[in-house]
């Protein structure tokens, strides 16, 4: 198999260990669900996602979450701590993922502020409207990248 990286990203943290964690992994082709599951149980986080590039009609990638027992539909902060990711390897958005919930969008604003936005219909799923989640950037100081978008920190 391929070698794979694999990040844990802080969402909602001003310093590391802090927040809510979620391990993301960026991926060429869709592997195995079993595949997912194994490596969701391994890091024993409470989502782990995977950014897969693929062609999607409407989305730039995939995302799909796994907690350490099951799939599920939506996962906000593994959702932003994805497009961290994306944001730090320069993608420059916005960014649509393609989910079982729909299209989420991924907004950078040129303050670093970002936002989720729900772009695709979302019938019968947990989230109906729009949902925003403003970010500031972390400071310098904190030894974190200025150019950096959101308050996570990738360890």
């Amino acid at each position: 198999m391929t070698r794979v990286r694999l990040r844990t990203v802080d969402a909602f943290a001003e310093r590391p260990f802090t927040g809510n964690p979620a391990a993301i992994l960026m991926l060429d082709e869709t592997p195995p669900d079993d595949w997912m599951a194994a490596v969701a149980r391994e890091t024993n986080l409470s989502d782990t996602g995977f950014v897969i590039r693929e062609d999607v009609p409407d989305a730039d990638f995939r995302l799909r979450w796994f907690t350490p027992t099951v799939e599920i539909d939506l996962c906000g902060h593994a959702t932003l701590a994805s497009a961290h990711c994306l944001f730090e390897d320069g993608y420059d958005g916005p960014i649509r993922f393609a989910t079982r919930s729909g299209i989420l969008t991924v907004e950078r604003q040129a303050d670093g502020a970002g936002r989720i936005l729900s772009t695709g219909p979302m019938e019968a799923r947990p989230l109906e409207r729009m949902l925003s989640v403003t970010l500031r950037d972390r400071p310098s100081s904190e030894g974190g990248e200025p150019s950096c978008p959101t308050r996570l920190r990738s360890a």
